[in-house]
């Protein structure tokens, strides 16, 4: 994902997308589209998704799926 990227629509099972490195303040929503399922969503080496272990991804499983992710600070992403 670019970092001037805020919405990313996932098109393809089974899908890794990447975050951008985090920036404070910087949010991103990533949507599962149509009938494809089970996209990996990682971050920027040094990042960390706030909810999990360092440099833990998530996963949407379901088609029509989505997550919000805000960057605290430079580092680290929460899961609204």
């Amino acid at each position: 994902v670019s970092a001037s990227t805020d919405f990313v629509l996932i098109g393809a099972n089974s899908a890794s997308v990447v975050l951008p490195a985090a920036s404070t303040g910087k949010k991103v929503i990533l949507k599962l589209s149509g009938s494809n399922v089970g996209a990996t969503i990682g971050v920027a080496t040094g990042d960390n998704i706030s909810e999990l272990p360092a440099g833990g991804s998530l996963m949407l499983e379901e088609s029509g799926s989505a997550v919000t992710l805000i960057a605290a600070n430079a580092t680290n992403w929460n899961i609204v």
